[in-house]
Protein backbone atom coordinates (compact mmCIF):
# COMPACT_ATOMS: atom_id res chain seq x y z
CA UNK A 1 0.00 0.00 0.00
CA UNK A 2 2.71 2.61 0.64
CA UNK A 3 5.45 2.04 -2.24
CA UNK A 4 8.61 3.62 -0.09
CA UNK A 5 7.80 0.88 2.64
CA UNK A 6 6.25 -2.46 1.18
CA UNK A 7 4.87 -5.47 2.83
CA UNK A 8 4.79 -8.99 1.62
CA UNK A 9 0.85 -9.68 0.93
CA UNK A 10 1.38 -13.49 0.52
CA UNK A 11 3.56 -16.05 -1.10
CA UNK A 12 3.21 -18.73 -3.93
CA UNK A 13 4.90 -21.65 -5.11
CA UNK A 14 2.66 -24.05 -6.00
CA UNK A 15 4.22 -26.13 -9.02
CA UNK A 16 7.17 -23.41 -9.36
CA UNK A 17 10.37 -25.31 -9.40
CA UNK A 18 13.27 -24.23 -9.62
CA UNK A 19 13.39 -20.66 -8.74
CA UNK A 20 11.35 -17.90 -10.85
CA UNK A 21 13.66 -16.30 -13.20
CA UNK A 22 11.19 -14.13 -14.51
CA UNK A 23 7.58 -13.01 -14.64
CA UNK A 24 4.85 -11.05 -16.52
CA UNK A 25 2.07 -9.45 -14.68
CA UNK A 26 -1.00 -8.17 -15.45
CA UNK A 27 -3.46 -6.13 -13.38
CA UNK A 28 -5.25 -10.11 -12.30
CA UNK A 29 -2.96 -12.90 -13.42
CA UNK A 30 1.11 -13.47 -12.57
CA UNK A 31 2.86 -15.13 -15.33
CA UNK A 32 5.76 -16.93 -13.39
CA UNK A 33 8.46 -18.81 -15.28
CA UNK A 34 9.13 -22.02 -13.56
CA UNK A 35 12.95 -23.33 -13.54
CA UNK A 36 13.37 -22.18 -17.11
CA UNK A 37 10.60 -24.61 -18.01
CA UNK A 38 7.27 -23.49 -18.03
CA UNK A 39 5.35 -20.46 -16.98
CA UNK A 40 2.58 -20.90 -13.98
CA UNK A 41 -0.19 -19.04 -14.23
CA UNK A 42 -1.55 -17.48 -11.27
CA UNK A 43 -4.37 -15.23 -10.42
CA UNK A 44 -3.62 -12.37 -7.78
CA UNK A 45 -6.86 -10.79 -8.03
CA UNK A 46 -6.86 -11.03 -4.31
CA UNK A 47 -3.40 -10.65 -3.87
CA UNK A 48 -3.33 -11.79 -0.36
CA UNK A 49 -5.14 -15.18 -2.03
CA UNK A 50 -2.84 -15.63 -4.67
CA UNK A 51 -4.68 -19.43 -7.11
CA UNK A 52 -2.77 -21.28 -9.30
CA UNK A 53 -4.66 -21.14 -12.48
CA UNK A 54 -2.93 -23.06 -14.90
CA UNK A 55 0.79 -23.58 -16.92
CA UNK A 56 2.28 -23.83 -20.14
CA UNK A 57 5.20 -26.24 -21.05
CA UNK A 58 6.57 -25.78 -24.65
CA UNK A 59 7.89 -29.48 -25.32
CA UNK A 60 11.58 -30.22 -25.43
CA UNK A 61 12.01 -26.37 -24.93
CA UNK A 62 13.42 -23.48 -22.77
CA UNK A 63 11.76 -20.56 -21.54
CA UNK A 64 13.82 -17.23 -20.65
CA UNK A 65 10.94 -14.52 -21.02
CA UNK A 66 6.92 -13.97 -21.45
CA UNK A 67 5.08 -11.18 -22.63
CA UNK A 68 1.74 -11.07 -22.41
CA UNK A 69 -0.11 -9.37 -24.87
CA UNK A 70 -4.42 -8.68 -25.75
CA UNK A 71 -4.93 -12.69 -24.28
CA UNK A 72 -1.47 -13.81 -26.05
CA UNK A 73 1.63 -15.44 -24.77
CA UNK A 74 4.84 -14.99 -25.96
CA UNK A 75 7.44 -16.11 -24.73
CA UNK A 76 11.04 -16.53 -25.82
CA UNK A 77 12.77 -20.30 -25.60
CA UNK A 78 16.22 -20.26 -26.50
CA UNK A 79 16.64 -22.33 -29.41
CA UNK A 80 13.01 -22.98 -30.35
CA UNK A 81 12.24 -19.06 -30.78
CA UNK A 82 9.05 -17.27 -29.86
CA UNK A 83 5.74 -19.70 -28.61
CA UNK A 84 2.90 -17.56 -29.05
CA UNK A 85 -0.09 -19.31 -26.97
CA UNK A 86 -3.81 -18.02 -26.85
CA UNK A 87 -4.49 -17.96 -22.89
CA UNK A 88 -7.01 -15.90 -22.98
CA UNK A 89 -7.52 -14.17 -26.46
CA UNK A 90 -10.50 -16.73 -27.83
CA UNK A 91 -9.27 -16.76 -31.34
CA UNK A 92 -7.27 -19.54 -31.40
CA UNK A 93 -9.60 -21.40 -28.57
CA UNK A 94 -7.04 -20.58 -25.50
CA UNK A 95 -8.48 -19.85 -22.70
CA UNK A 96 -6.40 -18.94 -18.81
CA UNK A 97 -7.38 -22.30 -17.95
CA UNK A 98 -6.49 -23.99 -20.86
CA UNK A 99 -3.36 -22.45 -23.11
CA UNK A 100 -3.33 -23.10 -26.36
CA UNK A 101 -0.31 -22.97 -28.70
CA UNK A 102 -0.67 -20.60 -31.82
CA UNK A 103 2.65 -20.78 -33.71
CA UNK A 104 6.12 -20.75 -32.95
CA UNK A 105 8.74 -18.32 -34.91
CA UNK A 106 12.22 -19.96 -34.89
CA UNK A 107 15.53 -17.59 -35.75
CA UNK A 108 18.38 -18.38 -37.09
CA UNK A 109 20.46 -17.25 -34.23
CA UNK A 110 19.04 -19.87 -32.05
CA UNK A 111 19.32 -17.91 -29.07
CA UNK A 112 16.08 -15.93 -28.69
CA UNK A 113 16.45 -14.65 -24.92
CA UNK A 114 13.78 -12.26 -24.55
CA UNK A 115 10.26 -10.64 -26.44
CA UNK A 116 8.35 -7.50 -26.73
CA UNK A 117 5.27 -7.34 -28.48
CA UNK A 118 4.18 -3.95 -30.06
CA UNK A 119 0.92 -3.19 -31.44
CA UNK A 120 0.66 -0.23 -33.68
CA UNK A 121 -1.95 2.02 -33.34
CA UNK A 122 -2.57 3.28 -36.44
CA UNK A 123 -2.52 -0.08 -38.34
CA UNK A 124 -3.28 -2.74 -35.60
CA UNK A 125 -0.11 -4.82 -36.60
CA UNK A 126 1.34 -7.00 -34.28
CA UNK A 127 5.44 -6.75 -33.68
CA UNK A 128 7.55 -8.96 -32.23
CA UNK A 129 11.19 -7.15 -31.10
CA UNK A 130 13.24 -10.44 -29.79
CA UNK A 131 16.49 -9.92 -28.53
CA UNK A 132 19.47 -12.78 -28.83
CA UNK A 133 22.01 -13.96 -25.91
CA UNK A 134 24.76 -15.49 -27.79
CA UNK A 135 27.29 -15.70 -25.57
CA UNK A 136 30.87 -16.67 -25.97
CA UNK A 137 33.10 -17.36 -23.00
CA UNK A 138 36.03 -19.00 -24.58
CA UNK A 139 39.27 -17.20 -23.99
CA UNK A 140 37.41 -14.56 -21.22
CA UNK A 141 37.67 -14.21 -17.58
CA UNK A 142 34.24 -16.62 -16.90
CA UNK A 143 35.13 -18.77 -19.40
CA UNK A 144 33.22 -22.40 -18.72
CA UNK A 145 29.72 -23.49 -18.36
CA UNK A 146 29.86 -23.16 -14.33
CA UNK A 147 30.68 -19.36 -14.29
CA UNK A 148 34.36 -20.37 -12.53
CA UNK A 149 36.84 -18.23 -12.63
CA UNK A 150 39.56 -19.89 -14.59
CA UNK A 151 42.28 -16.68 -14.46
CA UNK A 152 42.85 -13.41 -13.37
CA UNK A 153 42.40 -10.52 -15.71
CA UNK A 154 41.76 -10.87 -19.28
CA UNK A 155 38.68 -9.58 -21.54
CA UNK A 156 35.38 -9.83 -19.61
CA UNK A 157 31.95 -12.14 -20.80
CA UNK A 158 30.36 -10.55 -23.39
CA UNK A 159 27.43 -11.71 -25.15
CA UNK A 160 26.39 -10.31 -28.99
CA UNK A 161 23.44 -11.38 -31.02
CA UNK A 162 20.88 -9.96 -33.39
CA UNK A 163 17.57 -7.68 -32.64
CA UNK A 164 14.85 -9.21 -34.51
CA UNK A 165 11.43 -7.32 -35.59
CA UNK A 166 9.16 -10.13 -36.88
CA UNK A 167 5.82 -8.42 -38.21
CA UNK A 168 3.64 -11.08 -36.19
CA UNK A 169 -0.20 -9.53 -37.52
CA UNK A 170 -1.01 -12.77 -38.75
CA UNK A 171 1.09 -15.31 -36.89
CA UNK A 172 0.09 -17.79 -39.22
CA UNK A 173 2.04 -16.19 -41.72
CA UNK A 174 4.96 -14.01 -39.58
CA UNK A 175 6.81 -12.31 -41.50
CA UNK A 176 11.22 -10.72 -40.40
CA UNK A 177 10.88 -7.41 -41.36
CA UNK A 178 14.54 -6.43 -39.87
CA UNK A 179 17.42 -7.67 -37.93
CA UNK A 180 20.14 -5.71 -36.40
CA UNK A 181 23.74 -7.46 -35.44
CA UNK A 182 25.35 -6.62 -31.88
CA UNK A 183 28.73 -7.98 -31.69
CA UNK A 184 30.43 -9.38 -29.10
Amino acid sequence: ATPAHPKIAATFDEDLTGGVHNAFATNDYLYAISGGQKYVIIDVRDITKPKYVSEYNHPESSVHDVWVNNGVAYSAEWGTGVVAVDVGNGKWGGTLERPVLINTYPTTSRGIHEVYPYVQRSTGKVYLFLGDEIMSRQGKVWEGTNYTLTSKGGVPQTSGGYTHIVDFTDPMNPVNIAQYHQEE
